[in-house]
């Protein structure tokens, strides 16, 4: 009921035909705890602040349970299982192509299901367990156990209209940079001539392919997915921009053994590429 937010769904939830056996277990659970744990309104049921508590205190148990259950006696190279990754640049997927093929040569039975998805999207997959792990940029959100997987050299660029109407070259003045306007990525964003603060790469390109002023990213994002594009890379006197981390994040204690056997592989070859 918590979780669904109605009686109607949670029975579906459970595989119960009846609402009633659902509302009068709940009803005993009010009586035998002394207090009252949903409100009932026109879109469905509202947990009160003693429901929340109580979810809270008996989630985490029950996710064990689960767990171990599901994770039992699975993972050998005969098993079956499926190993789920919620992505949030594209990079990553390009990224994770390579360790996929290699691990399925050794476990046969396992697949993989890729989600490219936004960070706050994936951080929600996460918590319900819908994914194994999260491959992307550093998280705001610190729950997580965190596995480093290496780190990116980044880079500005301007489209090829954009660099000749500035007289941009492969190198420029600071003086000259703080002249253009500039798409921020987010961390970026104490640089005074920042017209605009953006949380991902694909949105600083679309706005650099559109002359709305120069960004910055990554090389290998530029290098993988807009190589064909006409786009002119260039470092700044004075400014050197720091690297991108590339981080995997999972729930250790809920991790299953499929998933972990996929991590230890990435974390044994992690790299770190400056080019």
């Amino acid at each position: 009921m918590y979780e669904t937010g109605s009686t109607n769904k949670a029975c579906e939830m459970l595989g119960i035909s009846t609402q009633s056996t659902v509302s009068s277990n709940i009803s005993a659970l009010e009586k035998q705890l002394n207090v009252k744990l949903f409100k009932a309104h026109p879109r469905g049921m509202t947990p009160t602040s003693d429901a929340i508590e109580l979810y809270n205190k008996i989630k985490q148990s029950f996710d064990t349970i689960f767990f171990t259950e599901k994770d039992f006696g699975e993972f050998n190279e005969n098993s079956s299982s499926t190993i789920r990754i919620a992505c949030t640049t594209n990079f990553t997927g390009y990224y994770l192509a390579k360790y996929i093929v290699q691990h399925s040569k050794v476990y046969k039975n396992t697949q993989f299901e890729v989600f490219k998805t936004r960070i706050d999207e994936a951080i929600t997959m996460l918590k319900k367990h819908e994914v194994d792990f999260i491959i992307g940029l550093p998280l705001i959100d610190n729950e997580f156990d965190v596995l480093p997987l290496g780190e990116f050299a980044s880079i500005f660029f301007a489209s090829a209209s954009f660099a000749f109407q500035h007289n941009i070259t492969s190198v420029i003045t600071r003086e000259c940079f703080q002249k253009l306007p500039f798409i921020a990525i987010r961390k970026f964003a104490e640089y005074k001539n920042a017209i605009v603060t953006v949380d991902s790469f694909d949105m600083t390109f679309q706005m650099v392919r559109n002359d709305l002023g120069i960004g910055c990213c990554f090389r290998k994002y530029l290098d993988i997915n807009h190589k064909e594009e006409s786009i002119v890379q260039f470092n700044v006197e004075g400014i050197t921009l720091p690297l991108y981390p590339l981080n995997c994040f999972y729930y250790k204690k809920f991790l299953r053994k499929a998933a972990l056997a996929f991590i230890k592989k990435l974390s044994s070859e992690s790299v770190y590429i400056s080019e």
